[in-house]
């Protein structure tokens, strides 16, 4: 246990949660005042987790003296900072806020494009800046550690906070000047038990298949919410959550078995309400299976009730080019992305293609969905005057759309 300690008072690796600090915050330097006390706990005091299971610490804030200190809900307005969590050793832990496991080859299919593409991400919130005076009592604020941090393998595991988010509750002068502080060092036990894996994830099933069941017997997946009385929206809203949550244990368990279920149970579907379709989606781009999820998704895409979207072919064209090329999207060079041009070409091409031959098997609410996203690649020549399919393959294809129309009246 001291090998571990010694780890631990080493240098960690930090993975921040939230807005990162500014180096140029006037963040309060020094100490944290011996009557500020802020301290990292599991929830239920629990120090052994099993592998893929939700693991919920707790952030206690107190102070010795009541309303001398003030929680801010967003300490970044003054330059300061939420909790930054760190995880050590964090070999095989991975911030799925830096990186939500979602792919793309479309910088690379433009390498040879004149223009570029930009993207950017923003977010805000309205009328929720609040204070909170500290007491003796300890304020409790719930973190959900893996619903931000995917923890591959079994280990022991040290965890640490830092926050700049209390303020001195005194004069204005001193509201205004955010006091780092750093929380206890957390030790937790990983350990990885395949029976309790197998156990919660049928479980999970059985919970969703009822709540499913239910669902769909009400016409529910087919019936906006805004046609439904108030006393039907709450059943509904109820079965839904109990999808999701189901959807959720078999995401965190990430093991084959897991894994199978939820690429069954995605139809790639975007419609309505159905969160747990994106809860599922995460489930699959976020695996530790990459290999698995590349074969289990090519082939339940071209199934027939599924409906195929640019989504799904550009996450699947870059995962399969990134586990031939695994450097292939390391870095945004255009001579760089041009060596990788002609494979994701032939891997794009070969998923469209696929995808215009299902098209005679899809069913009614799959088709559409499924035609357009082909229709989007089909002519793209992405720069080299030659469109992605030729006009031999789009002829073979109207063909078998044609006769299985004919078939099917």
């Amino acid at each position: 246990m001291n090998s571990y300690k010694s780890i631990a008072a080493g240098i960690l690796l930090l993975l921040t949660s939230a807005v990162a600090q500014d180096n140029n915050s006037p963040v309060a330097e020094g100490q944290q005042p011996p009557d500020l006390h802020y301290q990292l706990a599991t929830k239920d005091g629990r120090t052994v987790f099993h592998l893929g299971e939700a693991i919920e610490i707790e952030e206690l804030y107190s102070a010795d003296v009541a309303k001398k200190y003030s929680l801010l809900s967003l300490p970044h307005l003054i330059k300061g900072h939420p909790v930054q969590v760190t995880i050590n050793p964090n070999s095989g832990v991975i911030d799925r806020i830096q990186d939500g496991g979602a792919r793309t080859a479309n910088s690379i299919l433009q390498a040879n494009c004149l223009y570029g593409h930009g993207e950017g991400v923003g977010v805000g919130c309205g009328d929720c800046d609040f204070r909170r005076p500290l007491t003796p009592s300890p304020i409790r604020i719930p973190l959900n550690l893996t619903r931000q941090f995917q923890i591959t393998k079994p280990g022991h595991y040290f965890l640490q906070t830092k926050a700049a988010n209390v303020v001195l509750a005194t004069t204005a002068e001193q509201m205004n000047v955010p006091i780092a502080l750093t929380s206890n060092i957390l030790e937790i036990e990983v350990v990885e038990d395949p029976l309790w894996s197998r156990e919660t994830l049928a479980t999970a099933i059985e919970q969703f298949y009822k709540a499913q069941v239910k669902y769909v017997s009400r016409g529910w997946d087919k019936l906006s919410i805004s046609q439904m009385g108030a006393e039907e929206i709450g059943e509904r809203i109820n079965l839904e959550g109990e999808m999701q949550a189901a959807a959720e244990k078999m995401r965190l368990l990430d093991t084959e078995e897991s894994l199978a279920e939820i690429v069954r149970r995605y139809d790639g579907a975007s419609i309505g309400w159905d969160y747990y379709r994106y809860i599922l989606y995460e489930g699959i781009i976020q695996s530790k299976h990459s290999s698995f999820v590349i074969d289990l998704l090519s082939e339940r895409m071209l199934q027939p009730d599924f409906w195929v979207s640019e989504q799904v072919i550009d996450q699947l064209t870059a995962m399969k080019l990134q586990s031939q090329f695994p450097a292939a999207l390391d870095s945004n060079a255009p001579s760089y992305k041009k060596q990788f041009y002609p494979e994701a070409r032939r891997i794009l091409h070969d998923y469209v293609l696929a995808v215009g031959k299902s098209l005679a098997e899809k069913d009614s609410n799959a088709y559409a969905p499924s035609l357009n996203a082909f229709n989007l690649y089909a002519l793209q020549d992405y720069c080299t005057g030659k469109p992605l399919i030729s006009r031999s393959e789009l002829q073979e294809m109207n063909q078998q759309i044609g006769a299985h129309a004919e078939n099917s009246k």
